[in-house]
């Protein structure tokens, strides 16, 4: 024969039909509970308060995009540095400012530059039109007496 009796936690044995009947009232008295994101109208102090803290985060944008390019600025920086270097490195030799002379070769139309620190030849280029006149039609020494006291009456 089947057991017709029920008993929860040493309690009195309950018919199951009742002891069912009961659980289905219990469970219908109190409802299941879930939450869930809903849109919701905003009051006209929670819409202000909103549009100050939109007003806020667009600030804060404004100010961090400011500093990304700021710093993506210095990394560049950083970057060309470092390649700057590292082909001084690499090569073992660096770009500085050196005095040069230009020494004119009237015969074969041509400037010599060299180099005052190591005597070495730079460049020979073609002379210019003003150098092969200047060559050609020096001033005479009462002209250049001229410029002289001209530059001593401008300072």
């Amino acid at each position: 024969m089947k057991d017709t009796t029920i008993s929860v936690n040493g309690g009195p044995a309950v018919p199951v039909d009742l002891a069912l009947a009961a659980m289905d009232a219990v469970t219908m008295a109190k409802p299941k509970t879930e939450t869930r994101g809903l849109m919701c109208r905003l009051t006209d102090d929670e819409q202000r308060v909103r549009g100050v803290d939109l007003a806020d985060a667009q600030k804060l944008l404004a100010d961090l995009t400011e500093k990304k390019r700021e710093i993506g600025n210095q990394i560049k920086d950083a970057q060309d540095k470092i390649d700057c270097l590292a082909e001084t490195v690499k090569h073992r030799q660096e770009e500085r400012s050196v005095v040069c002379t230009l020494h004119p070769d009237y015969v074969a139309d041509s400037m010599t530059v060299r180099r005052t620190d190591s005597y070495e030849i730079v460049a020979v280029r073609q002379l210019t039109h003003a150098e092969r006149q200047a060559y050609r039609q020096p001033k005479l020494p009462m002209e250049q007496d001229n410029e002289g006291s001209k530059k001593g009456q401008d300072e």
